[in-house]
């Protein structure tokens, strides 16, 4: 029997470890997080499963994780490299200890990273460090990864630190969030002019919000907010 994704809840944080669990097994995790669940931990400290879907069902799957409008943050282990850096990749933040060692998976083998690989870490590094990568298949330790881009954040507590930011997020107003990450992730594909314009929209849209006007009366009082 196919292994599946070990989900544990934090309050609202949903905390999902990745272990062996193929990517379709985790979608169908992900997909069933009850509606309360506010931001979410994605642990891929694990070796990570392979991406037996091929690549169009490795690409939608990862789609699914990236367009998720919750915050996630990933908790990457000491070797990041397959499916959980295609993963880690897909999710807001990267947190990773000190020692971690990042790598693409390189052509040796005859073959071509599938999914999304190559979009997404060209979109995080840029051309020269994503061509260099992913033709040479040469590690990355933890200093140059975070100054490239691969990770977000380096701590010698990833695992407290990971679950105490998802904690924070999932405090936040999730219209807010979810209509940031919807920005940042089309500010890679749409032109600047309607960037603007989209920014403009969302904002007009979170600004009418319960939550937006909580934020308001709560900066007004002098008190922590409390979203809905």
């Amino acid at each position: 029997m196919p292994a599946a994704p070990t989900v544990a809840r934090d309050g609202s944080v949903a905390v999902v470890d990745l272990g062996d669990a193929s990517l379709e097994a985790l979608v169908d995790a992900l997909s069933g997080l009850p509606s309360d669940v506010r931001a979410l931990l994605l642990r891929l400290t694990g070796t990570g499963g392979d991406q037996a879907t091929g690549p169009t069902g490795s690409r939608d799957a990862l789609g699914a994780v990236e367009d998720l409008p919750l915050p996630t943050v990933a908790l990457l282990g000491a070797r990041c490299t397959g499916l959980a850096l295609d993963l880690a990749l897909c999710c807001d933040v990267r947190v990773a200890p000190t020692d971690v060692v990042v790598a693409a998976a390189a052509p040796a083998a005859g073959t071509l990273p599938a999914g999304g690989t190559v979009a997404r870490l060209v979109r995080a590094t840029g051309q020269g460090v994503a061509r260099d990568m992913l033709i040479t298949g040469r590690p990355v330790a933890a200093a140059q990864a975070l100054a490239w881009g691969l990770v977000t954040r380096l701590s010698p507590t990833a695992e407290t630190d990971a679950l105490d930011l998802a904690r924070t997020l999932a405090a936040l107003s999730p219209e807010a969030l979810a209509a940031t990450k919807r920005l940042a992730l089309g500010a890679s594909e749409d032109s600047y002019a309607d960037g603007l314009a989209a920014e403009l929209a969302l904002w007009r849209t979170v600004r009418e919000g319960a939550n937006a006007q909580e934020g308001l009366s709560a900066f007004a009082d002098k008190r922590e907010p409390r979203f809905t």
